[in-house]
């Protein structure tokens, strides 16, 4: 089930996103029959955010990113369309800074000092939204 933009905003503004992005990429990893848990934060250091273990002993970490729409527009695109006018928008599908920027902070946290040691290290992200392809 998808959620509605307004469930989307109520969540971000409250900053329970990654939370909840957590939270689902744990059920995942345990629906895939992996044991799972949260790491807990280091007081100085960021750290990877789950740690999970196959059958086969092999240890992976995992850093969960999200990709939120921009509250703002979207609390513009709910205006003009309460009052009955088209609300017209355009986004480019091209390569983002920003999504770099995500990343490499992502993998500042897989290898970092304070992490436990893994076997495989990896990125967990979440695209959510109206239109979660063009956040990519």
């Amino acid at each position: 089930m998808s959620e509605t933009e307004s469930e989307v905003r109520q969540r971000t503004k409250k900053g329970k996103s990654s939370q909840a992005s957590e939270r689902a990429a744990l059920c995942l990893l345990r629906d895939l029959g992996l044991t799972a848990d949260k790491i807990p934060e280091h007081p100085k250091e960021k750290t990877p955010d789950l740690l999970a273990e196959d059958s086969s002993q092999f240890r992976y970490l995992f850093e969960v990113k999200e990709k939120l729409p921009n509250p703002d527009k979207e609390e513009e695109r709910r205006t003009v369309l309460d009052i009955g006018e088209v609300y017209s928008n355009s986004e480019s599908t091209g390569r983002w800074n920003r999504l770099s920027g995500v990343i490499g902070e992502a993998v500042d946290q897989l290898v970092s000092p304070v992490a436990p040691p893994a076997d495989f290290k990896l990125l967990f992200f979440v695209a959510s939204g109206r239109d979660p392809k063009v956040q990519l």
